[in-house]
């Protein structure tokens, strides 16, 4: 909603509807990435940094694993609802009209 205008200026420049649609998954592609490729290693050691200040006061075992599957597993789940929550600002960007959007500037 927030681009709604910069959309309406590319399709009035000649982006066709389903290449809106393209650029609104891209952008949830990329973000969804970026967000991984940061959030996974800072949550793993967060994770265990945390784990270790448990486990180490209620007298555990210290030895967090995580298993590379269960990474992979997450990773793609991410992706997956990124792309899904995509769909519904996907379906708006192609119905999208410039000249309504833009007679209001």
């Amino acid at each position: 909603r927030r681009r709604r205008e910069d959309l309406a200026i590319l399709r009035a420049l000649g982006l066709r509807s389903s290449q809106t649609g393209w650029v609104i998954t891209w952008q949830a592609t990329i973000v969804a990435v970026i967000s991984i490729v940061l959030g996974v290693p800072i949550g793993i050691g967060v994770g265990r940094a945390i784990w270790s200040s448990v486990a180490g006061r209620a007298n555990l075992v210290v030895r967090p694993e995580m298993p590379p599957v269960a990474l992979i597993g997450v990773s793609i789940g991410a992706l997956v609802v990124a792309l899904l929550v995509s769909v519904w600002p996907n379906l708006r960007a192609r119905r999208l009209q410039p000249a309504r959007v833009l007679r209001g500037e």
